[in-house]
C-alpha cells in the first residue's frame, strides 16, 4: 500500500478530510475508534453512507468496545468493507468451531473470542447456520455454459442437470432479516470456505430471499461470493466444468497451506 495514500482520521471525518476523499477516490482511511466521537451503529452506519475505504484502528480500544462494535458489525443491515473487521469477525467463528486460529494476530484473544460467543450464542448461531448453507449456495451456483443450435451462449444449473431434485430435500427459510449484510464480507477473507469446511458443519438450509434477492447493497449474493479471493467457488466450479481434475485441486490446495 502507498503510504503517501493513506490518512489517519476519526470519525466523523472534517470537511477538509471528506473533500479530500471526494477529489481522490484512491485514498485510504483509517479510522481510531478509540478517539472517534461515533461508536457502534452509528459509526457503522456513517462509514458505509460515505461508501468510504476505511480500515478500524482497534488500537487502546477496550474490549467491551470491541465486542460491541464486532455484535453491531455482524447486526446491521449495511456493508461496511473494513478488512480488519471482517476477519475479526471470521477467527472468531473459526475459534469457537474449533479451527486453529494460533497463526493469526487479533484484537481479542482467544479467550475473549469465546467469551463473546457465550454472550451472544444466538447472533453467531444465525451465522453458523447461513454459512453452513454456503455448500448449497455453491452448488447452486455453479453453471456449465452450453452453446444453442444458434451459437448462443446460456448456463445449465450443474448439480441440478447431474442430481435432479436434489435440492428439494432441503429445509426453506424466508426471512429477510435473518443475517446482517457484512457476511458477505467473509468471502473475501483468503482461505475463509476452506479453513471454515475444514470441520463438521450442520445441515444446509435454502434461503430464498438471501439466494435470490438484490438483498445486499442492490446486489444479489452471487455478486459477492464469486469474487476472485473466494478460491473454495472456484475450485467447484473449475471440477464441474471438467478445468481441473481432482489430483490439480488437492496439489493447489496444499501449496497455498505452506
Amino acid at each position: 500500500m502507498d503510504i503517501t495514500k493513506v490518512r489517519n482520521v476519526n470519525a466523523p471525518l472534517t470537511m477538509d478530510q471528506i473533500k479530500e476523499f471526494f477529489l481522490d477516490k484512491s485514498l485510504v482511511f483509517v479510522i481510531n475508534y478509540a478517539n472517534s466521537a461515533l461508536k457502534g451503529k452509528i459509526f457503522l452506519t456513517y462509514i458505509s453512507n460515505l461508501d468510504l475505504p476505511a480500515e478500524v484502528d482497534l488500537t487502546d480500544t477496550p474490549k467491551e468496545d470491541i465486542m460491541s462494535l464486532v455484535k453491531n458489525y455482524m447486526e446491521v443491515r449495511n456493508i461496511n468493507e473494513s478488512k480488519g473487521l471482517a476477519t475479526l469477525v471470521a477467527l472468531i467463528l473459526f475459534h469457537n468451531r474449533g479451527i486453529d486460529i494460533s497463526e493469526f494476530q487479533a484484537p481479542l484473544t482467544a479467550d475473549e473470542m469465546k467469551e463473546f460467543a457465550d454472550n451472544n450464542p444466538d447472533l453467531l448461531e444465525q451465522w453458523y447456520v447461513f454459512l453452513d448453507s454456503m455448500i448449497l449456495f455453491a452448488m447452486m451456483s455453479v453453471q456449465v455454459v452450453e452453446k444453442g443450435e444458434n451459437g448462443e451462449e446460456f448456463g445449465i444449473p450443474a448439480f441440478e442437470e447431474a442430481f435432479p431434485g436434489i435440492f428439494d430435500k432441503y429445509e426453506t427459510v424466508d426471512d429477510t432479516l435473518y443475517i446482517g449484510s457484512n457476511v458477505v464480507n467473509l468471502f473475501h477473507v483468503p482461505m475463509f470456505f476452506e479453513r471454515y469446511f475444514s470441520v463438521p458443519t450442520n445441515d444446509a438450509k435454502y434461503f430464498k430471499q438471501q439466494f435470490t434477492e438484490y438483498m445486499f447493497k442492490g446486489k444479489r449474493l452471487f455478486h459477492y461470493f464469486a469474487n476472485e479471493g473466494n478460491t473454495f467457488f472456484k475450485v467447484l466450479v473449475a471440477l464441474v466444468t471438467n478445468k481441473v481434475s481432482v489430483e490439480d485441486m488437492m496439489k493447489a490446495f496444499h501449496q497455498q497451506q505452506q
